[in-house]
């Protein structure tokens, strides 16, 4: 430029340096640009100009080549042979740079989409990175391109790991990075992390409760045992004290003693008269009709059949307070319409899944399959007129009878609904439940004489060689069969073996409590005895053919007539049967009773299980589940929810020297203890009803187990041992059994009163 404006003329150094003070420093530039010159107009081409370039020009120029370069190097990153890469291909565009990267050339819009693109990318990244945060900075491409093929090929998994990674932000969000830490370096289970949050939820929250409840803060299971105690102790008292109440009020009403004579004309006159005849005394009758006050003062509850009420008592007569049918579902309603009337409140007492009344004994037995089924036809009773009226109902669902809950599950299922409260037995040594004895070869006689001989014969050996070897407790029997033929030839059977063995006569006297008996199905309702043996008698014929005809069984209602002769057992049935349970086809018959005897026949052979739908037999939940784990380290088998009915012990603990009995059953105050109504249901009738089925119990109550748990585990502890040794002392001083059905045993407790 100073040349230029010169005229040219060039100018010694000197000159120079006198013209521009500072021109030494121009010179050193001028001398690298000369040195320069070649390689920029190499780069430059054309635009170099021999030097005399326009720079001005140039300078946009190299601000978008710069701008270029800058992208490169973003796009590669820290990935030096990516850059050295796309350095090289800017190098071969070069030529034709300023076409192809021109405004609106399309490689620059390319550029500038796979820019923004790039742009977003980071975002999402970085985003993404929140919840991986080593994806953050990847090393290079190939790292980041493997770590998102790895993710694409869980990607089923994304959506639970980004759950996890939520609730893992919260939990720091919520101060608590230890904890992940320790959980994702695998230091704490999480099960057991469960269960400790859990317990310390439950504890927080128990210790609410108690804050609010002084009753249960203060609360001990010691002291809450004395007042059970004290409670059971006062109601057997209050039960006994009211029947002397009761005794001593009706005893008041009756007359004064007399000194003198009575009058003639006076209601007890007439009766002191009547009663001092030796002969033609007034009819009982026409003695009520005269006595009705009296007679209601000397004798306030009258026991009589409907037959004897029409009989004795007086129509206009003032009527009774209170009029009780029991067993109602045997009696027709012509007979109790005239004992109703004369009562001025009703209680009806039956059960409508036994037998109806029948006019059985009016026309005669007709169980003869060649004999119309309806020549004994069932009729309506009073109990179902009384559910068909609508008249209020209330169930008395708790079973005492059976001292074997198998004796009473076929029906509870059957019959009843699963409704019925049963309770199960401690122990079973093959003299309690269901027993199955085929007779092989048994035949019906069809033709004749309407028997099974030989299953008769094996059922009057069987109790007499029972009788024959007993030498513990006498278990009263009787005898059930299907059919009146087979009924009398049992007891031909018997009364022949009396003869033969007078030795056991005392067993089938009638001054007995309960001497045996031998009925058949139409008869044996109202009954029990210890051990009930069924004959069931139908069988294949001489030819072989099976008839699917089983006498009362095949008429409507006959299942009725099953469940009463199952039922009457109160600890072992014995089924005597020549035919197993596949040899009744039921496409052959649409009887129900048919059908229910199959499947019974097939529950006692097989010794089926039969649970109710009240509940799961293997569930146990809360202060149980602890119990029952305490024990199984200390030893001790353990079954839980023991029971076939709504009423289960919670935890039933093996005896070690005999596992098929139980050495304590124990009961947790737990919802199903809370769901029985009355103080006298949970802590004294279900208690006594146990205790009379062989068991010994223990009461876990929760407060203890929470809070002093050392010292209920030694009290359970302790008390199991002082059991076992009971039975160990038991045991030895029992006398030695001299066979199988001579096991001792100890009279269980009666039940108590329903």
């Amino acid at each position: 430029a100073l040349l230029k404006k010169s005229g040219g003329t060039k100018l010694t150094a000197a000159e120079l340096k006198s013209v521009l003070p500072d021109a030494a420093k121009y010179v050193v530039v001028s001398e690298y640009c000369e040195k320069g010159r070649d390689r920029a107009a190499s780069l430059l081409g054309k635009q170099w100009n021999d030097g005399d370039a326009d720079w001005e020009a140039l300078s946009g120029k190299f601000s978008d080549a710069a701008k270029v370069i800058a992208g490169a190097r973003d796009l590669a990153g820290d990935d030096d042979g990516l850059r050295q890469r796309i350095f090289a291909e800017l190098k071969k565009l070069m030529p034709d740079i300023s076409h192809r990267c021109g405004k609106d050339s399309p490689l620059r819009q390319e550029i500038n989409a796979l820019l923004t693109s790039w742009n977003a990318f980071q975002d999402k990244l970085q985003t993404f990175a929140g919840y991986a945060p080593a994806l953050a900075a990847p090393e290079d491409t190939v790292t980041l391109r493997n770590a998102l093929d790895g993710i694409a090929a869980n990607s089923g998994e994304l959506r639970n790991t980004l759950r996890y990674l939520n609730c893992r932000n919260a939990v720091n969000a919520a101060g608590l990075p230890v904890l992940v830490s320790v959980l994702e370096n695998g230091k704490l289970d999480p099960d057991s992390f469960i269960d400790g949050c859990d317990t310390a939820f439950f504890r927080t929250m128990l210790d609410q409760i108690l804050e609010k409840s002084p009753r249960l803060c203060r609360f001990s299971g010691g002291s809450h045992n004395e007042r059970i105690g004290k409670f059971v102790e006062f109601d057997a008292k209050y039960l006994e004290l009211t029947r002397k109440v009761v005794f001593a009020r009706l005893a008041s009403r009756l007359p004064r003693r007399r000194s003198g004579p009575c009058p003639e004309g006076t209601e007890l006159g007439i009766l002191k008269r009547e009663c001092e005849k030796r002969a033609r005394q007034k009819p009982v009758r026409q003695l009520l009709e005269q006595i009705p006050t009296l007679a209601a003062v000397l004798k306030p509850c009258f026991l009589m059949s409907p037959l004897s009420v029409a009989q004795y008592l007086p129509a206009d007569e003032a009527a009774f307070d209170l009029i009780v049918f029991d067993e109602a579902s045997q009696i027709p309603v012509w007979d109790a319409i005239g004992v109703i009337a004369r009562g001025r409140q009703l209680i009806v007492v039956g059960d409508p899944k036994q037998m109806p009344p029948t006019n059985f004994f009016q026309k005669g037995e007709s169980d003869d399959e060649d004999s119309p089924l309806d020549d004994a036809q069932d009729l309506e009773s009073i109990l179902d007129e009384c559910i068909v009226a609508g008249i209020h109902p209330t169930y008395l669902n708790w079973h005492y009878r059976s001292r074997h809950e198998s004796l009473i599950a076929f029906s509870n299922h059957y019959y009843y609904e699963d409704r019925l409260c049963t309770f199960p037995a401690a122990g079973n040594d093959g003299r309690l439940g269901v027993r199955f004895e085929f007779v092989a070869g048994g035949v019906y006689d069809r033709t004749a004489s309407r028997t099974n001989r030989k299953e008769a014969e094996a059922l009057v050996k069987y109790v007499f060689d029972r009788l024959k070897s007993a030498s513990g407790r006498y278990r009263s029997i009787g005898v059930v069969t299907f059919s009146q033929a087979q009924r009398d030839l049992i007891e031909d059977l018997m009364e022949k073996a009396r003869r033969m063995h007078p030795e056991l006569e005392s067993f089938f006297s009638d001054s007995g409590e309960e001497p045996p008996f031998v009925k058949n199905l139409e008869n044996v309702q109202g009954d029990e005895r210890d051990v009930i043996l069924f004959s069931i008698g139908y069988a294949p014929d001489a030819d072989g053919k099976m008839s699917m005809n089983f006498g009362p069984l095949n008429r409507q209602g006959g299942e009725r007539r099953l469940n009463v002769a199952i039922t009457r057992a109160k600890e072992q049935v014995v089924v005597f049967s020549s035919i197993h349970a596949e040899h009744i086809e039921l496409s052959r018959t649409n009887a129900v009773g048919a059908a229910h005897l199959k499947h019974f026949l097939d529950y006692a052979e097989k010794q089926l299980n039969i649970h109710t739908a009240n509940g799961a037999a293997n569930r146990i939940d809360g202060i149980a589940r602890e119990i029952a784990g305490f024990l199984t380290d200390n030893g001790y088998k353990i079954e839980y929810n023991v029971g076939c009915s709504g009423f289960r012990i919670d935890l039933a603990v093996r005896d070690p020297e005999d596992l098929d009995r139980f050495l304590l059953g124990i009961e947790c105050d737990n919802a199903a203890y809370a769901a029985r109504n009355t103080a006298r249901d949970r802590d004294d009738l279900g208690s006594q009803v146990l205790r009379g089925l062989g068991w010994r119990l223990y009461r876990a109550w929760c407060v203890d187990w929470a809070f002093d748990r050392k010292r209920a585990e030694g009290e359970l502890l302790e008390y199991i041992e002082r059991v076992r040794h009971s039975r160990e002392e038991e045991a030895a001083a029992a006398p030695e059994p001299s066979g199988a059905e001579a096991v001792p045993e100890l009279r269980p407790e009666p039940p108590p009163e329903a």
